[in-house]
């Protein structure tokens, strides 16, 4: 790369590269990853009427403060169903609490048998098991709760 000379007003030479006049930065290596903002807990019911199906507790902390979601199996949970390319979903209830404002909300959804994901059409989220990562304390956390992304 070629970099012109240049004069300022006391005829000393100047140049217009990366390390002139102090704009370069040292390179930071080892630093941390960001700390997970977002998480979700898969466990199976051992007791009772849904023996077997899966219950999912999901956090994210955003600008909107705190919201906690419990994804569970109900009374139409039985019923599988089957979209057009051949995945098969459960029917489920999710029941999501915002803290700063106290307001919950019920709504239903499916989750993927196969892959574990639970989408929230109504509001634009997803549950997924993917992801792991420390959180601002340094408790470790697994799983997203966030913004579908498009791939």
């Amino acid at each position: 790369m070629v970099y012109k000379k240049q004069y300022n007003q006391y005829g000393q030479q100047s140049f217009n590269g990366p390390y002139a006049q102090g704009h370069y930065q040292q390179p930071v290596y080892n630093q941390p990853p960001p700390p997970k903002k977002s998480g979700a807990t898969y466990t199976k019911i051992s007791k009772g009427k849904f023996e077997g199906f899966t219950i999912v507790n999901a956090w994210n902390k955003s600008r909107k403060g705190l919201v906690t979601a419990t994804v569970a199996p109900y009374h139409a949970s039985g019923d599988l169903v089957t979209s057009d390319k051949g995945n098969e979903y459960i029917k489920m209830i999710a029941s999501l609490k915002y803290e700063r404002t106290g307001n919950e909300k019920l709504m239903p959804c499916l989750m993927n048998l196969k892959t574990k994901v639970i989408v929230l059409k109504e509001i634009s989220m997803v549950i997924t098991p993917n992801g792991s990562g420390r959180t601002a304390s340094g408790k470790k956390a697994t799983g997203y709760f966030g913004t579908m992304f498009k791939k």
